[in-house]
């Protein structure tokens, strides 16, 4: 497995991810990145790869006091 910074490419096999899971409706997670990349600093989004297969993804934001 390789977990590493989520692309916009991503969206479809996460998508997949989010609606095996129930998490929330699928069709909401494109606007949730909003146009996240790598270089993001506010949010992280990582996506979780098996094989070359989208299988997992994790969301964060900096806690607003902590440094």
């Amino acid at each position: 497995m390789m977990i590493r910074p989520s692309l916009l490419a991503d969206v479809i096999g996460l998508q997949r991810v989010v609606e095996a899971t129930g998490l929330f409706p699928a069709e909401m997670l494109p606007e949730m990145m909003g146009g996240t990349t790598p270089a993001s600093t506010e949010s992280r989004w990582l996506t979780c790869e098996k094989a070359g297969e989208v299988v997992g993804f994790c969301y964060a934001v900096p806690e607003t006091f902590a440094e």
